[in-house]
Formats: structure tokens, C-alpha cells, sequence
């Protein structure tokens, strides 16, 4: 079983490493989504459990929320100056599989526009946003080696605007494992953002292609563990590592703890970079989650996230 796992998620790594390296549109289909996933490092491919699986990996939209039909996440990012990162997603789970949707929208306020002797000219409001449709499904009897599998694809629609617009599509594929190990190994390989190039007038560039591995291991109710080693088409590999610690009172309050590491800021942004923290409320079917980023001389973004399943 391991080995035809290992023969599955290998190619779509391949891919992602062969890639030539190229400069790419779209980097805010890098910022990431949710603060837990951020304060786990980033390291979050293996381990969505809400509707916030369709950013990550498609494939766990089949998995639900703890046996909840519905899931619904908002989330909240203050980047450096005024730019900002807002993000809606939901999600819907039966027996057939999951589906779920969601809304990515970055704003970076208003920049000033000069001409070619730097007069100013006026102002304008870059922004991008992303919708995307997700589906998820657990294989059967039937699927060979591949029983136990779950199989996901989000489309995306995504719009750039700077002084024009460009607009694209883009898709996500991806595999969740079963459990291995007495239900405690997860295994999961993603490869996002394949598609078309966005176009500002003349100029064409690709989108952030990139492959993707992630395991998540759970010791007992209370810890959770997670690797992700990611190849993008426009930067060098990088590795998230995140733990996680939670804790239940048994009348309907949580609590969790959490810390991560990212490789991926490490030795290219002056300061302290690379950790990640983060807290976790829960009561009854309601959460809170709170990531604190330091990105040094980029600053320390705050990330909020409001999550519900019913």
C-alpha cells in the first residue's frame, strides 16, 4: 500500500521540480489561508478539517467536520501598509463526497501614480481576488489500490487589476490519504494553481505553479504533528513543520495551542522570520483562531479566522 501511495504523489512533484523557474503573476495565490494553517507553519496539506480545505487540499472536503454537514470560515490578514487579505469559504459534505466554495480578495489600498518626470497623476487601488469551486471524494470498492483515497479539484476564477485588469482560470488537484498506523498518518500531495497566464496588455506571465507533500500525524486526542515539502515554479523548495495541542473541557469548550516553522523567508527578508504561533477557541459548533507571522523587515501580519459547523 505505502509503495503504491509513494508511486502516486511522486509524478505530480516531478512536475512541479522540472518546472523551469520563471517569474510569475498571481503572488497573492501564495498568501495563506486561515490562521490555523498559519500558525502551524504553513504545513496544513494533510490536516483541513473545515470548509477552509478547499484552499489547501480539495480532497478533504469528503471528510466534513466532525460529522457536521456544513462548515463555514471567515478570515482576516493585515499585511505591511494598508494592504489586506479577506477570505470567505464554505463547505457541504454527504455521502457522495464534499463540495465546497470560497472567496479570496486582496486589497493594498490606494498607491500614487506618477507620470514619466514624477508628477503625480492621481491614485489608484491595485487589487486581485479569487473564487473558487471545489468537490472531493472518497474512492470505494472498486478503486484498486486506491480505496480509502480521497481525490479533490477546486476551479478557480481569478481577476488582477493594477491600471488594467487581467483574468484567468486556474485549478488545484489533489490526493488525501487513508489513515495509516492505527489512524494517526495522513498522507496528502497537491499540485495548485495549474493554468492559464494573466495578461496585462503585451506582457503574459504565469501563475505560481506548486507541487506539494504533506503528512500529519496525531498522537492520542491532544497532539497533532505536520510536514509539508512544497517545490514552487518561481522560488526555491521549502518545508513547513507544525504542532498543534488541544484540549477539551467536555462541556463544549476547546483550547488549543500552536507553533510552526517556514522555511521559505528564511535568509531572504532582514529580521526575525520563519516561526509561527497561534491560539485556538472553541465552543460548541463556534471557533476562533489567531496567528501571529513575523516576516521581519516585511512586519508581523495578524491573521483572524471565525469558523462554524453545523
Amino acid at each position: 500500500m505505502m509503495t503504491a501511495w509513494l508511486a502516486l504523489l511522486l509524478p505530480s512533484l516531478a512536475w512541479a521540480v522540472s518546472a523551469e523557474r520563471a517569474s510569475t503573476a498571481g503572488s497573492f495565490l501564495k498568501l495563506p489561508a486561515g490562521a490555523r494553517a498559519v500558525a502551524m507553519g504553513e504545513a496544513y496539506a494533510a490536516a483541513p478539517s473545515g470548509s477552509d480545505a478547499l484552499f489547501w487540499n480539495p480532497a478533504a472536503l469528503s471528510r466534513g467536520t466532525s460529522g457536521a454537514r456544513h462548515a463555514a470560515a471567515f478570515s482576516h490578514a493585515e499585511y505591511l501598509e494598508e494592504s489586506s487579505l479577506e477570505q470567505a469559504s464554505y463547505g457541504l459534505s454527504g455521502p457522495w463526497g464534499g463540495a465546497g466554495i470560497g472567496l479570496r480578495y486582496l486589497s493594498v489600498g490606494k498607491l500614487v501614480e506618477t507620470d514619466e518626470t514624477g508628477a503625480q497623476t492621481g491614485t489608484f487601488s491595485p487589487s486581485d481576488y479569487c473564487l473558487s469551486l471545489g468537490l472531493g471524494r472518497t474512492l470505494g470498492q472498486g478503486a484498486m489500490f486506491l480505496e480509502g483515497f480521497s481525490a479533490g479539484m477546486a476551479a478557480k476564477y481569478l481577476e488582477s487589476r493594477v491600471l488594467d485588469t487581467a483574468r484567468t482560470w486556474a485549478v488545484d488537484l489533489a490526493v488525501l490519504s487513508p489513515a495509516y498506523l492505527g489512524r494517526r498518518l495522513s498522507l496528502a500531495a497537491v499540485l495548485r494553481n495549474l493554468g492559464g497566464d494573466l495578461e496585462f496588455e503585451s506582457d503574459s506571465e504565469e501563475l505560481p505553479l506548486e507541487g506539494r507533500l504533506g503528512a500529519a500525524w496525531r498522537h492520542g486526542r491532544a497532539w497533532l504533528v505536520t510536514l509539508d515539502l512544497a517545490v514552487p515554479r518561481d522560488d526555491d523548495p521549502f518545508a513547513g513543520l507544525g504542532a498543534e495541542y488541544s484540549w477539551s473541557s467536555g462541556k463544549g469548550w476547546s483550547l488549543a495551542g500552536r507553533a510552526g516553522f517556514n522555511s521559505r523567508t528564511v535568509g531572504d527578508v532582514r529580521g526575525f522570520s520563519g516561526a509561527d504561533f497561534g491560539l485556538g477557541f472553541g465552543w460548541g459548533s463556534f471557533g476562533f483562531d489567531y496567528a501571529f507571522q513575523p516576516m521581519g523587515s516585511l512586519g508581523s501580519p495578524h491573521h483572524f479566522t471565525l469558523t462554524t459547523s453545523f
